[in-house]
């Protein structure tokens, strides 16, 4: 195809300042008229193909030369990764039954084809195990959902993630038998270093999106700040000691099935109750919760659920009632605040329905938008904010998942004790 013509522009992201809009209009106006107008040029007509990597093997060195190889083609996230040797790809193949050219979809930004293998190859260099595998074809899954942005036909937002100016992150929540199975932390420190699972699939989750799905940073990833967790945050749920139906069985699986949940924020509060009580969790969470208009993703302890449970909360009524009475002054809500230059039909009917006193409180959490999962240590609660919705994947488990199971059962570590 002709290549495309691009024409810069000097009007700041997401500008509301009319003066410097107009006058960046002006500027790129010409430049406009003229690539809409001018004749194509050989280079143009007939632009030459892009360097193409040849499958197989790419490049053969020391360990030291295969990472600088790797990295100076952009294909690693800053750190060491393993090798991808054939051998090794081959064993992570085993991780599934599925044909290794199988393609799960394709992914956005780049509409990247999504096969096994390649998802394999990005696993070894992640540093997973054959076991991960089932979990990061059914994460792809997760990033390839475009429903309508409702809790019964979810959209994750994972396209606009990979290409915003928003500095988004991933969060994994793991759910089902898979857990244990693996050794996925889903106690003190679930969001920290320190384990194989949560680090490593997190890890090639994000090399598959940049490496297939093509969001690379500065290029087709434009987030402002960046995110410290677009890398991927992968936690547990305490299903056993939550008083509460779990995040996959919310989501219609049955309890027994081995899931993987996406959402995407791009802020993660920590935060203590006010209190031990149920109306000191309560309001140390609507204390706490930025009025971003997004989704609201609560990690909370098993003694503030159970807490909350004795009181008489379940799942249900705790979101009702915290997107029923979690709120802040009007002149604080980001859609009291209009920068728009010239309003449109859509938002003078917003600005219609605001409230005059800039001091009425206004909701800031949306019930279809709100969710909550039990997980991590005492004490503190976790709020991500950003993104869309929850989605929630079965992972498949190959005919040979309990041998496999059992090999690297011994993949934990053995601390030194007192």
């Amino acid at each position: 195809m002709p290549g495309i013509r691009v024409v810069p522009e000097i009007v700041p992201s997401e500008c509301s300042v009319t003066a410097d809009i107009e006058g960046g209009i002006g500027k790129a106006m010409d430049a406009i008229i003229t690539a809409l107008t001018a004749p194509l040029t050989v280079p143009e007509k007939s632009p030459p193909l892009p360097p193409s990597t040849p499958p197989g093997v790419v490049f053969k060195g020391t360990l030291e030369e295969v990472n600088q190889f790797f990295y100076r083609r952009g294909w690693t996230d800053g750190l060491p990764v393993i090798p991808p040797t054939e051998a090794a790809v081959a064993e992570m193949l085993g991780g599934t039954d599925l044909p290794a050219d199988y393609v799960v979809g394709d992914l956005p930004p780049m509409k990247g084809h999504a096969t096994i293998k390649k998802i394999a190859i990005n696993a070894v260099m992640a540093g997973c195990l054959p076991t991960y595998m089932p979990l990061l074809i059914a994460g792809v899954e997760c990033m390839l959902t475009t429903g309508a942005g409702t809790r019964s036909d979810p959209n994750s937002g994972y396209g606009l993630a990979t290409s915003s100016a928003g500095s988004w992150g991933f969060l994994w929540i793991v759910n089902g038998p898979v857990r244990d199975q693996i050794h996925v932390n889903y106690a003190t420190g679930a969001l920290g270093p320190g384990n194989i699972a949560n680090q490593a699939i997190g890890r090639a989750l994000y090399l598959i999106t940049k490496n297939i799905g093509g969001s690379r940073e500065g290029v087709e990833c434009m987030a402002s700040l960046g995110s410290p967790w677009r890398k991927g945050l992968v936690v547990g749920e305490r299903e056993a000691e939550s008083p509460w139906e779990s995040l996959s069985v919310q989501a219609g699986f049955n309890k027994e099935d081995s899931t993987i949940s996406l959402t995407i924020p791009n802020s993660l509060i920590q935060a203590s109750p006010y209190g031990t009580d149920a109306k000191g969790i309560l309001q140390g969470i609507m204390s706490n919760v930025a009025p971003t208009g997004f989704t609201a993703t609560i990690m909370i302890t098993v003694d503030n659920a159970n807490q909350l449970a004795r009181s008489g909360f379940t799942k249900q009524k705790l979101m009702d009632y915290l997107a029923q009475n979690t709120a802040v002054p009007a002149r604080e809500h980001p859609t009291y605040y209009s920068a728009s230059p010239a309003p449109n039909s859509r938002t003078k009917e917003i600005i219609a329905g605001l409230p005059k006193d800039p001091n009425t409180p206004m909701k800031v959490l949306s019930g279809e938008r709100l969710n909550v999962f039990v997980a991590g240590g005492p004490t503190m609660f976790g709020i991500f904010e950003g993104g869309r919705n929850v989605v929630t994947r079965k992972a498949r488990l190959p005919a040979n998942w309990d041998r496999l199971v059992k090999k690297y059962d011994n993949m934990v570590p053995v601390y030194v004790k007192y």
